[in-house]
């Protein structure tokens, strides 16, 4: 262990400090790049080695269905924004794509009132969802998902919403 350390530490240079409250941290920084196994998002659509696309030609607003062409898998980040198809969507969840693999993505969508082709697949947009809006994206979806499985008891509910929405414009109270 020591020789690995020193094999990967002996040419290592200290950063400078970078602080934030009560925490600093010093970076190592080495003479090589450390080599990922996978690709992001960006790198594996700047080589053509991810394709996004909505799931069928009339889409679905909450998937989307994703094409590894890379030798590597390709990782796909919480938040991430996709943008083109039929309407912008970002990522539910984060997720490993196998080498040559193609999966069913969960996403949420980040525009409105449009759903239309501006082009066949998705592209990267560069952008990534605030943290404090992944975090009441995730409950959101949770909710959704609930409500997948026991539609039936969320359409009693909703119906019961409504009926006190209704009593209560009515009565004139809010």
């Amino acid at each position: 262990m020591e020789q690995l350390a020193q094999e990967r530490l002996g040419n290592a240079r200290l950063g400078a400090c970078i602080s934030y409250g009560n925490v600093s941290l010093f970076p190592l920084y080495g003479e090589e790049q450390p080599h990922l196994g996978y690709l992001t998002l960006q790198e594996s659509m700047d080589q053509g080695l991810l394709e996004v696309t909505e799931v069928e030609a009339q889409g679905r607003v909450p998937e989307l269905c994703v094409t590894n062409k890379a030798e590597r898998p390709i990782l796909l980040v919480d938040g991430e924004e996709l943008i083109g198809a039929k309407q912008n969507r970002v990522l539910n969840t984060t997720v490993l794509v196998a080498a040559g693999g193609e999966i069913i993505i969960p996403v949420s969508c980040t525009e409105q009132g449009r759903w239309s082709y501006v082009s066949h697949e998705f592209y990267e947009s560069g952008h990534m969802m605030v943290r404090n809006m992944r975090a009441l994206n995730r409950r959101a979806v949770a909710a959704s998902n609930c409500c997948v499985f026991c539609r039936s008891a969320c359409q009693i509910r909703l119906r019961s919403r409504s009926r006190i929405c209704r009593c209560r414009s009515s009565s004139g109270r809010r």
